[in-house]
């Protein structure tokens, strides 16, 4: 894409980036691009905000501090809320390492899980009571509850940690509140 089809393209979704602006971006003499401008970017090249901060796939490793270098893919998986860095200074200076503990990004991530587990378990069970299979119906419909019970327990977690809860599917309007589901396993 032409520097100019890519700035008309931005101007169409809402900001006009001109094209001295974007050459100056691609050339290194901009040394500043606002979180605005990477997700016009991001929505005119329509590719990930994130392959425009990390370059997964071209490079081996980057810069994520002054003089502290890491692999792309783990840089990825930082900004993208998949791993929590502990950084930590000694005498050869900065390093970083990851730790194995839940990220925000892991409970949306649960809960994003646990809809799409329930929503295939209701398929599936549809899908056998259409063959007329029942036995396997109902063991479809007991997954698809413990599903529920799954959903409900990481809105709970969701919750117990201070966040905002996403809206559960309107098919579950029985779902207890976050807040009502205390008796549910962490």
């Amino acid at each position: 894409m032409s520097a100019q089809a890519l700035s008309d393209r931005c101007g169409e979704l809402g900001l006009l980036l001109p094209r001295p602006v974007l050459s100056n971006l691609e050339n290194g003499r901009r040394d500043s691009i606002s979180l605005g401008e990477v997700l016009i970017l991001a929505a005119a090249l329509d590719v990930p905000p994130l392959q425009l901060v990390v370059p997964v796939g071209y490079c081996e490793d980057i810069e994520i501090l002054p003089d502290l270098r890491v692999p792309v893919w783990d840089a990825a998986k930082w900004i993208d809320g998949e791993s929590r860095p502990v950084i930590r200074m000694n005498d050869k200076g900065l390093r970083i390492s990851f730790d194995g503990e839940p990220t925000i990004a892991d409970y949306y991530r649960a809960h994003d899980a646990a809809i799409k587990s329930w929503r295939l378990l209701l398929e599936r069970m549809t899908e056998a009571i259409s063959r007329g299979e029942t036995a396997s119906a109902k063991t479809y419909e007991a997954a698809a509850s413990r599903s529920v019970a799954e959903i409900a327990s990481v809105r709970h977690r969701i919750h117990a940690r201070g966040l905002l809860v996403p809206p559960a599917p309107s098919e579950l309007t029985n779902l207890p509140a976050p807040e009502q589901s205390a008796g549910l396993p962490e």
